[in-house]
């Protein structure tokens, strides 16, 4: 077929207007001239046609944009194009509020769902890195990765709780600090913790503020006592089992920190040496002590140098002392604010009458003497004193930061909130 016959297949020849049909099929629509009706056949097969619905109508009666294009046979036709219709976007009601507000709202929001909103965007993470949000932090029995610990440091998180958690080197990565960082850490619990000796000297390293303190059954060396020593307000000290403690580490903590009142050196296989330098120079002001487990290394003569030393002893714990004797309860009777003496498995102190000479102490509440007084005797000796419990504790709660079962807190202090 020629191109004209082509042509006028689309075109009706009597009105020379394009048929609608096939403008519909094209995308296009028709305008009708102003001074010309539309023929009554022009309707009918507009009537007819597959492409008469609703959006086809709508599409010939909306006014959009419009471009004219020129025929070559003469006749002007019209396209329209149907503009999107763009939705109103969602209010970032955010964006509104200022950051004290959104600071308020991310105070109810457990720490998970503080590290999520910190991903957001740049504005939402420095709010949610805020130091008010970051009071305290729990992450006892938790395993770090490499380097957490650093971010960790840096929120100014003040409470601590890092019992038996598993940090791996490098615990700050490769982060780097200023030489003058001084971190916000005030109580700071590591008690069975997984960590190097070279960690945990780093930690230590970047503390000054310190007030209480847990290393139990962790490593340490000259170099980690060094640290704790620089921390001149602390007060709560324990370090109950653990590994490597040197004389020399020991005189650099305790010559410095002066304002101590509760220390645990339990179990730590203090030597005879070591404690002649304890005795010399303990800070005034101690009101609780755990000297457990020196065995044949604490004497008489160091019990005399206690009393001397420390006159407002509160609480004192010096089982499996062997070398004691009934001198030494004479000596302790001299101390007029004991409450809690634990004298257990002291074998050198075998009658109830030497016992019975702590009933002088008008103070006195809680006596524990496991392995001294056999079971048969226990009824006469809490009979002659009344006003004493006899064996209520089996373990030593001094300078440790939690007792029993509970594991929210530390030294009385909630080590995590409500909402974690």
């Amino acid at each position: 077929m020629c191109t004209w016959c082509s042509r006028q297949n689309i075109f009706d020849v009597n009105s020379k207007r394009m048929k609608p049909d096939v403008l519909m099929e094209m995308g296009l629509a028709m305008l009708d001239d102003e001074d010309e009706p539309v023929s009554a056949g022009d309707s009918q097969t507009l009537a007819n046609s597959p492409y008469d619905n609703s959006e086809t109508r709508l599409l010939c009666n909306v006014n959009e944009e419009v471009s004219s294009f020129a025929d070559p046979f003469g006749d002007d036709f019209t396209v329209f194009r149907r503009q999107k219709s763009s939705g109103r976007s969602r209010e970032d009601y955010f964006r509104i509020l200022s950051d004290e507000i959104v600071l308020s709202i991310f105070k109810w929001l457990p720490k998970k769902t503080l590290n999520r909103c910190s991903l957001v965007c740049r504005r939402w993470r420095n709010i949610a890195r805020d130091e008010a949000l970051w009071t305290r932090l729990d992450l006892g029995s938790k395993t770090l990765s490499p380097g957490n610990l650093a971010d960790i440091v840096k929120t100014g998180v003040r409470v601590l709780r890092l019992a038996q958690a598993d940090i791996p080197d490098p615990v700050f990565g490769d982060e780097l600090f200023p030489e003058d960082y001084v971190s916000r850490l005030q109580f700071l619990d590591l008690s069975m913790a997984v960590i190097s000796v070279p960690g945990l000297v780093s930690l230590l390293e970047k503390t000054r503020q310190l007030v209480k303190l847990s290393l139990e059954h962790c490593c340490i060396n000259d170099a980690a006592c060094e640290a704790i020593s620089q921390n001149s307000q602390l007060e709560v000290l324990n370090l109950s089992m653990v590994y490597d403690l040197s004389t020399n580490g020991l005189r650099s903590i305790i010559s410095r920190c002066r304002r101590l009142v509760g220390l645990n050196l339990g179990w730590t296989g203090l030597k005879t040496e070591s404690l002649d330098c304890l005795m010399s120079s303990l800070p005034p002001n101690l009101s609780q002590l755990n000297l457990s487990g020196c065995r044949r290394a604490f004497s008489d003569r160091h019990v005399a140098q206690l009393v001397k030393a420390c006159p407002k002893l509160t609480e004192l714990d010096i089982s499996d002392a062997t070398e004691i004797s009934a001198a030494s309860i004479d000596l302790l009777s001299q101390l007029g604010n004991l409450e809690h003496l634990s004298i257990s498995r002291c074998y050198n102190i075998s009658s109830s009458s030497v016992v019975l000479k702590l009933a002088v102490i008008p103070s006195l509440r809680y006596l524990d003497l496991f392995g001294l007084v056999a079971e048969k005797n226990m009824p006469n000796l809490r009979r002659s004193l009344p006003s004493i419990k006899i064996n209520k504790f089996v373990f030593s709660s001094i300078a440790r930061p939690t007792v029993g079962i509970r594991r929210t807190s530390i030294w009385g202090l909630r080590s995590r909130d409500c909402r974690d």
